[in-house]
């Protein structure tokens, strides 16, 4: 029992000096898409956010960054409060005005675009925002729709709300709604799910706008920037990158490398 003691009383002191370092290295990285691609199992931690934070987290060694899920409108009050934050996925033009300077901003993780989809039985050619008027258009709680607000205050769009695009696809699908705006992401991953998706549901050719999906930073945290930010400059050209891509794109992940 002497030598136990003696060697736990050694090792003690170690232990928590490990807990403690381990504790002060980790980061959250904090993502709001809670559908496919971007978080498909929260419990055993798989999504396109789980295998970014590990792909940072293989090529760097001064911090752990673990995946946290949050709602969009609990992004927002931090945001607006300015607490400290990494917010995956994001894109100046959804984060308000003079998002480009009250942050710093990444490269493009991921190239996307937006599209304004329908059913296939009653399709909707997406022309203009009058294009889209007296059509239900399903909406995703939290979100922002700043190019809509006036045709929403208006009445002249009707809004359905839902809790993800994934929903917002399979209303589309059910003919319970006539519109919605969906990335192309999250098209291609549920293509891969479901081979009758391109016969139940319509993507205009042209897009209703192009977004470049980048990992936001407030200024507080330029310390983690400077080591995340020259891991995303390179993964454009990193074949480890281009494979977790193809995980949840197929062979569309082309499209998705900026």
């Amino acid at each position: 029992m002497k030598p136990t003691i003696a060697l736990l009383t050694m090792i003690w002191p170690w232990l928590l000096w490990s807990q403690s370092s381990l504790a002060d290295n980790l980061r959250q990285l904090t993502v709001y898409q809670s559908a496919p691609p971007f978080v498909v199992d929260r419990g055993k931690k798989q999504g396109l956010a789980f295998d970014l934070a590990r792909y940072i987290n293989a090529q760097q060694d001064q911090y752990n960054f673990e995946v946290v899920v949050m709602p969009r409108k609990r992004v927002n009050h931090l945001l607006n409060v300015s607490e400290p934050m990494i917010l995956l996925f994001s894109s100046p033009r959804w984060e308000g005005e003079n998002a480009l300077k009250r942050y710093l901003w990444t490269a493009t993780i991921v190239a996307d675009n937006k599209y304004i989809i329908s059913a296939m039985s009653k399709k909707v050619e997406y022309q203009n925002l009058d294009s889209l008027v007296g059509y239900s258009f399903g909406k995703i709680r939290g979100y922002n729709y700043e190019r809509l607000q006036a045709y929403i205050d208006d009445d002249r769009i009707d809004l359905d709300v839902s809790p993800s695009e994934f929903v917002t696809i399979e209303k589309i699908k059910l003919g319970w709604i006539d519109v919605a705006e969906s990335s192309m992401s999250i098209l291609r991953y549920y293509q891969m799910l479901d081979s009758e998706l391109d016969r139940n549901v319509y993507v205009p050719k042209k897009n209703y706008y192009q977004v470049n999906r980048r990992i936001l930073v407030t200024r507080d945290q330029q310390a983690e920037y400077d080591v995340i930010a020259p891991i995303i400059d390179q993964s454009s050209s990193d074949d480890k990158w281009h494979a977790i891509l193809k995980t949840y794109f197929g062979g569309h992940y082309k499209e998705f490398i900026r």
